[in-house]
């Protein structure tokens, strides 16, 4: 009943009737942070004019930007980046409490919301788009409250979901979150199959627009590998068991105690006590084989998927969607052997690696693919490219979902692609 009452509150809320416009003019970021402006770094300055004196679309991104290196926090700067080059004033509302932990940590956070908050309540411009990033667990409390601000005061609601969670079954938190949105929030999932499920769930939802999650990765041509090496496995990811961690260091001690001359290499934070002592178990049987290169980006990641033949990701992580690490190891034509956990198989259902039921022990299915591969490097080569072509192919698809969502970021637009959807999942339910 409250929630029915807010929502019909809400929509007599104020909102833009007219269609945002847009120009040639350079775009102007503004980022709001506690003092994080860089010393002798001039303040950008606000343009809410385009050149012919035309207003600018706004467009407010709401969740975490880099560092942490996340798949939320990449694609946000990637979302804030590219509705920059389509002329808009873009104000990044960063929530991320950077590497503080314990009550600091949710203490700046909170901090960063309400700072978020009232960007979001004002001023009312009559072009605005808030894009916000629905965070998982109790995070999605933050979300619901810049999602309640903005619909109060008139934004465009965008929400981008990245966790199957509140996919794969309904969540009240979640369900809190679409009521409060209303009917014309735009809700954007990484595949078709994950719309539909959202939908069924969640039937005031009524918008939806399929990103996949290959947008966001870029398709620069893999570097070659150098020389003759033992096969190299990899695993890029937060280290932790959930992530698939001791599945990896399993699966390279059984290659070794099987006289499969292999390596190991970690990249990514060690997050909690059992990851230090699983990557002490393992080297006590590598030794230096197993490598541990810590948190990586840039041309560090470029050097980490040159050095690596198989990439590992036996996650069962109950928030895993597509993964963008996944992706980025098919773009440098590294195949994949990954459980087939989340929507994860999605990438891999037509090549580009070997899938594992999220049941089987994954060393003991991954073994044999990885013996064949080091026995005979020409089929892993041939994997390689599979998986590069399959990378290719994804990613082409997606540009164009990508473009939509740049779109209905900057302009008013309504597209074929993104539209209406309740049809198509009431027929979903209905073969249930």
């Amino acid at each position: 009943m409250i929630l029915g009452w807010l929502s019909r509150a809400f929509d007599r809320a104020p909102h833009a009737g007219r269609p945002f416009a847009s120009s040639d003019a350079n775009s102007a970021v503004v980022r709001l942070r506690f003092g994080d402006r860089r010393r002798g770094q001039p303040e950008r300055q606000r343009q809410p004019h385009t050149a012919d004196g035309v207003d600018r679309p706004v467009v407010i991104v709401f969740g975490v930007q880099p560092p942490p290196i996340n798949g939320m926090s990449v694609v946000n700067a990637v979302i804030a980046e590219q509705v920059a080059d389509r002329s808009c004033r873009v104000v990044i509302a960063d929530i991320s409490p950077r590497d503080t932990s314990g009550i600091r940590y949710h203490a700046r956070r909170v901090g960063r919301v309400l700072m978020a908050l009232a960007r979001i309540a004002g001023p009312v411009e009559p072009q605005r788009t808030l894009y916000a990033a629905v965070d998982s667990g109790w995070g999605i409390l933050y979300t619901i409250a810049a999602v309640a601000v903005g619909r109060i005061c008139g934004s465009r609601l965008i929400l981008h979901y990245h966790t199957a969670d509140y996919v794969r079954r309904r969540r009240r938190l979640c369900t809190t979150l679409v009521w409060f949105a209303g009917a014309e929030a735009h809700h954007v999932l990484a595949s078709a199959s994950m719309t539909k499920q959202f939908g069924i769930n969640y039937p005031r939802a009524r918008l939806f627009l399929p990103v996949h999650n290959t947008a966001f990765v870029p398709a620069d041509p893999p570097k070659s590998r150098h020389g003759k090496r033992p096969l190299t496995l990899g695993l890029l990811s937060n280290l932790t068991r959930a992530k698939g961690l001791d599945a990896a260091i399993n699966t390279a001690v059984a290659l070794a105690e099987r006289n499969c001359p292999c390596r190991l290499i970690l990249g990514g934070p060690v997050l909690d006590p059992a990851a230090d002592a699983a990557i002490a178990r393992g080297r006590d049987v590598l030794g230096n084989r197993l490598e541990l290169r810590g948190p990586i980006s840039g041309t560090a990641k470029e050097k980490f998927f040159a050095d690596i033949d198989v990439f590992l990701f036996a996650t069962t992580y109950r928030h895993e969607t597509q993964s963008l690490v996944v992706p980025e190891a098919m773009s440098h034509a590294v195949p994949v052997i990954a459980y087939a956990h989340g929507f994860v198989a999605e990438l891999l259902d037509d090549g580009g690696g070997v899938l594992v039921d999220p049941s089987a022990d994954f060393a003991d299915e991954a073994i044999p693919t990885l013996e064949t591969w080091s026995a005979y490097p020409r089929l892993l080569d041939e994997a390689g490219r599979i998986a590069r072509e399959r990378f290719v192919a994804l990613r082409r698809h997606a540009e164009g979902q990508l473009t939509e969502l740049l779109r209905l970021c900057a302009a008013d637009t309504r597209t074929p692609e993104f539209g209406d959807n309740r049809a198509d999942i009431a027929d979903a339910a209905g073969k249930r």
